[in-house]
């Protein structure tokens, strides 16, 4: 899988077109907000088989408990990235369009790098920005 030519303006319209769009299990977490991201810059979503799956918080610690043995959102991303051969890389080095694990006080969750390198993550009332600071793993689309 790898970027489209225009993969910068797709994102930059992604993120805008759903910048108000609310947090939903299942449908529009963090995950599946990054997956769709990535979707938006290659054309293939990374993790189809999670769309719909679970619609509560529980729903998803079983989902993520079931398929990787742990629980958090980084364990099934790390899988969803694996299985599709995305590489890990440094935190520090992330860059433009890069999927990152995000580690904050309350909780880790999955973001995305914007076209203008801010760090774009779901909150339960639509997209935030938070500090690039909090990025503690990154990987290469």
């Amino acid at each position: 899988m790898h970027r489209l030519s225009d993969w910068q303006s797709r994102l930059e319209r992604f993120l805008q077109e759903n910048r108000t769009r609310r947090f939903v299990y299942g449908e529009w977490d963090c995950c599946l907000f990054v997956a769709a991201a990535i979707q938006a810059m290659t054309g293939t979503h990374p993790a189809p088989e999670y769309v719909g799956v679970y619609s509560n918080r529980s729903g998803a610690i079983d989902l993520i408990k079931r398929e990787t043995g742990r629980t958090g959102a980084e364990f099934i991303w790390r899988k969803v990235m694996q299985k599709n051969g995305f590489i890990e890389g440094s935190a520090k080095f992330a860059q433009r369009g890069d999927p990152v694990l995000v580690s904050r006080k309350t909780d880790n969750s999955i973001g995305i790098l914007g076209p203008d390198c801010r760090l774009f993550v779901l909150s339960r009332h639509g997209l935030a920005i938070v500090d690039r600071s909090f990025i503690v793993r990154s990987w290469q689309v």
